[in-house]
């Protein structure tokens, strides 16, 4: 369970990250 969680925020992280770049 903890792990689904760890990899949704990583997710979340790396699309935050790459919205920012595109900006």
């Amino acid at each position: 369970m903890s792990s689904q969680i760890v990899g949704w925020c990583i997710l979340l992280a790396v699309l935050m990250v790459a919205k920012v770049i595109h900006r």
